[in-house]
């Protein structure tokens, strides 16, 4: 399972131990929540139960005040409890304890059916779904629940009321728009752990480098910028001897005065700077990018800065390549989904502005689940790779092509259109079909089905030929597969009707 992975239903992490660790990460933010949710219950419902002494002399008073001492001494239980807890599952325990009692309590004040009474019974689902920070199994439970003690409170006076019905469906309504909100709001809590995470992962990695490697330093007044010491690896680096480099200031060596201006008021400001990415400009005039830290020191009654500087240009170029990794396929080399998209992005754009063609294929290899199924996962992935390269090798050096997923492909081919897109396609099918696949299981052979489509006069994206290229794939399986199909009009073999 994929540790990332979020859940469909409520935006949390798939894989339960990671879920976990989330939780436990963020166990003091939780517990500060949870003290703030109590303490607040308990003040307002104390400011609540003057209200009900409006009801003094009716039926209800009796079951009014008491209703509301039991949201004041469980709020106040919960607020004492919540302190002693270790875990988030004890901590989640005693929210769901003050949920529950909270919501039955509360379910009995509303048999007021006044105007509050109205407020509360949509209010009170809300707070548990979007203010109680519990695992959205208690909290998804416990909002319904609420909403079934709250619809059932508020219409025993009168179950027959003629908006009943309505009354019912608005909150159904209300608590699926809910669950929605909570599941965004969890799924979005969750990427942005992932990306702290990574962000925290590459700091940690940058800083070990930092302080486990030589750094070149350089010692500089303040007053008149001039370099009053220079260490061995920082002469090395800089290529000079310590007399030439004493003779300048750091605003020799940065290629932005913009930079240099930064690093200065920052400085000035906080007293240090801490692994900022500036260029400078070395003595053979190469720009490199560099990681600077820099520190207000005192050299004797000098003011100075004290700047360490690690070259990172190498580093860059490695993220560079990460980055182009991440829109690569990993398994066939080709682009992924990711890149297809923004390709196709840029391609439609070219397209409209220059008045140029795009064909697009959607590819599907036929029967290929008997591939896995009749010689395992392995060959299956030999036989994608294979495709792979002969669709990288087949087709135009400017065609995008891209897995999808599983074994299906998509290509963007930028001037092709009618009969030169069906003969790129054709001649692809028959490529596929003549491929040897004996170096990959005995009796493995490949063909494959092809839909074609053309970006059209005014659309905005390749979504639409995209999704007409998906329909004349699907005609092409119907057809028998091993063909090719057309969603276009008229003038290409095999189209459509």
């Amino acid at each position: 399972m994929n540790g990332e992975a979020l859940t469909r239903i409520g935006g949390e992490y798939a894989d339960r131990a990671r879920e976990q660790r989330f939780r436990a990460d963020r166990l003091p933010e939780t517990l500060r929540h949870a003290r703030i949710l109590f303490t607040l219950s308990a003040v307002l419902n104390a400011l609540f139960l003057i209200s009900d002494w409006r009801f003094a002399g009716t039926g209800h008073f009796w079951v009014a005040v008491p209703a509301r001492g039991v949201v004041i001494a469980i709020a106040l239980v919960c607020l004492a409890l919540i302190g002693r807890c270790r875990s988030f599952a004890a901590a989640e325990r005693v929210m769901l304890g003050w949920m529950w009692i909270n919501g039955a309590a509360v379910g009995l004040l509303v048999t007021s059916q006044s105007d509050i009474a109205f407020f509360v019974v949509m209010m009170l689902p809300a707070v548990y779904w979007l203010a109680v920070p519990g695992s959205f199994a208690a909290v998804a439970a416990s909002g319904i629940g609420c909403s079934a003690m709250m619809l059932a409170g508020y219409l025993l006076p009168d179950p027959n009321h003629p908006t009943a019905i309505g009354f019912v469906m608005a909150m159904v309504m209300f608590n699926a728009m809910l669950w929605i909100v909570q599941r965004r709001y969890n799924r979005l809590l969750r990427i942005e752990a992932l990306s702290n995470e990574r962000l925290r992962q590459s700091r940690q990695a940058l800083e070990t480098v930092f302080m486990a490697s030589p750094v070149p330093m350089i010692v500089n007044s303040r007053r008149t910028g001039r370099m009053i010491y220079v260490n061995d690896l920082a002469r090395r680096f800089f290529g000079e001897d310590e007399a030439a480099l004493r003779m300048k200031t750091l605003q020799h060596l940065f290629v932005s005065e913009h930079d240099r201006e930064k690093v200065v008021r920052t400085v000035e400001a906080t007293g240090s700077v801490h692994s900022v990415e500036l260029q400078v400009r070395d003595p053979k005039g190469r720009i490199r990018d560099m990681l600077v830290s820099t520190v207000g020191v005192d050299v004797g009654d000098e003011p100075a800065w004290m700047t360490g500087v690690i070259d990172i240009t190498r580093m860059k170029a490695v993220e560079a390549n990460l980055a182009r990794l991440a829109s690569t396929d990993d398994l066939t080399g080709l682009a992924n989904r990711s890149r297809f998209f923004s390709a196709a992005d840029a391609a439609v754009a070219v397209a409209h502005e220059e008045g140029g063609a795009l064909g697009v294929m959607m590819i599907d290899l036929d029967h290929f689940k008997r591939v896995n199924d009749n010689h395992g996962h392995d060959a299956g992935d030999r036989a994608l790779k294979a495709i792979g390269a002969l669709l990288a090798a087949h087709l135009p050096v400017d065609a995008v092509t891209a897995r999808l997923g599983g074994e299906e492909f998509a290509v963007l081919m930028p001037g092709f259109s009618g009969g030169r897109l069906a003969a790129a396609a054709e001649s692809l099918r028959a490529a596929v079909e003549s491929c040897d696949a004996s170096d990959i299981a005995a009796g493995v052979h490949f063909s494959c089905s092809i839909g074609l489509s053309e970006l059209r006069a005014g659309e905005p994206s390749v979504e639409a030929a995209l999704s007409r290229a998906d329909r004349a794939l699907y005609a092409a399986k119907r057809a028998g597969r091993n063909c090719v199909r057309s969603a276009e009009p008229a003038g290409l073999a095999g189209n459509l009707a």
